[in-house]
């Protein structure tokens, strides 16, 4: 089974390009156009793309406890559900 580049990534962006990167510095994904009238396109795409890792850190913590016992909503589950809604409310335009 493959892995992805361990998270938290960041946006390094130029004019032109806008590179999604992994915490050293490993590249993960390019959004770019030698349009710059879409340059807050590529820059919203590569937020979404960043807060993969977050995102599914806080997937797995809500399925686990979900499976464990769907009926308690505890403290963890709690705690994931208000970092979805961080990282939701963190990207809207």
């Amino acid at each position: 089974m493959s892995t992805h580049t361990p998270g938290p990534w960041q946006i390094s962006a130029s004019d032109a390009h806008v590179h999604v990167l992994g915490k050293d510095g490993e590249f993960v994904a390019e959004c770019h156009s030698a349009y710059t009238e879409h340059r807050q396109r590529y820059l919203d795409n590569a937020r979404l793309i960043v807060a993969a890792p977050r995102l599914l850190a806080v997937l797995r913590t809500l399925l686990t406890a979900i499976e464990h016992d769907p009926a308690d909503f505890t403290p963890v589950t709690d705690d994931a559900y208000q970092d979805a809604l961080a990282v939701v409310y963190e990207l809207q335009p």
